[in-house]
């Protein structure tokens, strides 16, 4: 919290805030540190994936998926394999929960 007040446009720092809210079982907190972090910067593909997992943990999938979607449309193919792998498995699974959601 000190390091974001002294430096609030700190792209890395809000994101590393986010992600420390994540462990910590913070998601409301993680989700405003990773929207502020693409708010400074809007190509942080780190703070958007970051983003996604946390609107999932929040139960919002919606929003969940889009951005996943929004990741997935940008993301580094080359550079990201991981995370584009995880982030479709995640994507997949929310849709699957939606489809269940609105079947009952």
């Amino acid at each position: 919290e000190e390091g974001r007040r002294h430096n609030p446009g700190n792209g890395d720092l809000i994101n590393s805030v986010g992600v420390l809210a994540t462990r910590l079982g913070e998601t409301e907190k993680a989700v405003e540190a990773f929207n502020r972090a693409l708010e400074i910067q809007g190509s942080r593909m780190d703070a958007l994936y970051n983003l996604s997992f946390a609107y999932a943990e929040a139960g919002l999938g919606q929003k969940a998926i889009a951005s996943l979607q929004s990741y997935l449309l940008f993301a580094d193919p080359d550079r990201d394999k991981i995370q584009i792998e995880m982030a479709r498995a995640v994507q997949d699974a929310l849709l699957i929960e939606q489809r269940r959601k609105r079947g009952k």
